[in-house]
């Protein structure tokens, strides 16, 4: 089956989130520090600014040399890619001044912190600050990899350790100082900030709200395990491709995806739409999928799961309109004549008051649910016949037909197959509608086929 990449659902574009706090005080943010004895800290507010009000952070050190680091988070910048749009990079810089008033400071480092849950990353600001003057210190396109995790507890910074940027994260600003004041008694550093900015640069994959459908229909979830699924959204992948193979890969094109944390197989990617099968063995009343763009982490999406809930392939790939319906045996589309480009077609016989005269037709679905066998995810059924174990019926302009198959395809990836004999009594026409009932679920009345 081809991808439907004919149809597609337009849905808005997230908005960078952007924080400013021009003038900091203290009771807006909360301190976690990580001092050798002998150095106290301070934070208070001040007149001292870039222009006036920033903050005023007091190290009294005693003879060194001693290590200090500080955090202090913003407590109302706090970004949320689940509802605001996924993160592709941080801008971000700070108004740094200091004073020594005796001694020497060594090894500073300014930097932007995020906080996510007890974790703490940081990411180090360009430029060193200069005495008894306002230096502005900052970065662009900062990425996830380029932050390191600090224990607060320990002490100890991981390089290899990064935030989650699908994640809920807080921002805020400190220091990683070290200070040298062998022989030089206790002295006193006044570390000043002010002005200090965050701007989310929005992108990346974002899967849109709702979007996650039968692959068949375009029928909102619930979803099956085992079927097709085409989701919609925005920057999902660089490029269209195609997987040529099977069993379908678990990445393609630079994308994967998982469904409840468990790697789903991929049939076809574009910048807005995938196709991927939800996998056999994920459980539960709904589960987060994730899609990963060239490392770029999309916020999750929820999407309910259900045992079966059927959709019938067109030939449009709108889920309406001429059904992918074949007549056995001579495997001519259930149409018009000439209705589908490329391929044969004539009216389904269901006339005749002899069943053996009415002709068998094979439906392509999705979202048929469980099989009485279990295969891999990604993994067609060419070498065994498998069959639907939820009950099926299979209506032709409302008239129940006489269901002779209802599993698997042998050759297509989490694609069904139903056989049925053509009921008798059906109107002719060239747009009977043809449904499938299945827990509880009966599939739109708008894919039809012809009949004579």
């Amino acid at each position: 089956m081809k991808p439907a990449i004919a149809f597609l659902i337009s849905f808005p574009l997230f908005a960078a989130g952007s924080f400013q706090d021009a003038a900091p005080v203290v009771a807006n943010y909360t301190l976690s520090q990580k001092l050798d004895a002998g150095i106290v800290e301070t934070v208070t507010n001040t007149t001292v600014g870039n222009p006036a009000d920033g903050l005023l952070v007091t190290d009294v050190v005693q003879t060194g040399p001693r290590n200090g680091t500080f955090a202090l988070m913003r407590n109302s910048f706090v970004y949320t890619p689940a509802t605001s749009g996924s993160v592709q990079s941080i801008n971000a810089s700070l108004d740094v001044r200091i004073d020594v008033l005796n001694g020497q400071l060594f090894g500073t480092g300014w930097e932007l912190w995020i906080q996510q849950g007890s974790k703490f990353y940081f990411h180090d600001f360009a430029g060193p600050a200069t005495e008894n003057t306002f230096l502005r210190l900052g970065g662009t396109g900062v990425q996830a990899a380029n932050f390191s995790s600090f224990d607060f507890n320990t002490g100890v910074i991981n390089s290899s350790e990064h935030p989650n940027f699908g994640q809920p994260m807080t921002f805020g600003f400190g220091s990683i100082n070290g200070y040298n004041y062998a022989g030089m008694g206790t002295d006193t550093i006044q570390l000043y900030f002010d002005n200090f900015s965050v701007t989310i640069n929005s992108g990346g994959p974002a899967i849109g709200a709702g979007a996650i459908l039968n692959s068949a229909s375009f029928a909102a979830a619930p979803v099956a395990a085992g079927s097709l699924v085409s989701v919609f959204g925005t920057e999902l992948a660089p490029a269209i491709a195609v997987a040529t193979v099977v069993p379908l890969p678990f990445s393609l094109g630079g994308v994967s995806v998982t469904v409840g944390g468990i790697p789903a197989a991929i049939h076809f990617v574009s910048p807005t739409q995938i196709n991927v099968q939800i996998p056999w063995n994920v459980t539960g009343a709904a589960a987060d999928m994730i899609i990963t763009t060239n490392g770029v982490v999309s916020p999750p999406a929820s999407v309910a799961l259900g045992t079966a809930k059927p959709g019938i392939y067109t030939a449009d790939g709108s889920g309406t309109g001429q059904a992918f319906v074949f007549i056995n045996p001579d495997y001519a589309v259930a149409g018009p004549a000439g209705n589908v480009r490329g391929l044969p077609s004539r009216p389904a016989l269901g006339s005749d008051p002899n069943a053996n005269n009415r002709d068998v037709l094979i439906i392509y679905a999705s979202g048929l649910g469980p099989v009485d066998s279990t295969l891999p995810n990604g993994a067609n059924s060419i070498d065994k016949l498998r069959t639907a174990t939820a009950p099926i019926q299979v209506l032709v302009g409302g008239i129940p037909a006489q269901l002779i198959f209802a599993g698997l395809t042998p050759q297509f990836v989490g694609i069904y197959q139903i056989n049925v004999r053509m009921p008798a009594g059906v109107t002719p026409g060239n747009a009977v509608p043809i449904q499938l009932v299945q827990n509880g679920n009966t599939s739109t009345n708008l894919a039809t086929i012809a009949v004579r």
